[in-house]
């Protein structure tokens, strides 16, 4: 079975992971929400 919830990715402010990470999901066919954070700190909080 594939899941269809929503799928949410953190990722840092600024980060130039965020290209290669969309790339990534292309690739790979699936979709996700972007949630930016300004640290790893506050993604750690977030969860």
């Amino acid at each position: 079975m594939i899941s269809r919830a929503k799928k949410y990715v953190a990722l840092l402010n600024g980060s130039s992971r965020d290209k290669e990470f969309a790339d990534f999901a292309g690739n790979k066919g699936f979709t996700y929400d972007p949630i930016y954070f300004d640290t790893t700190a506050a993604i750690s909080m977030s969860l």
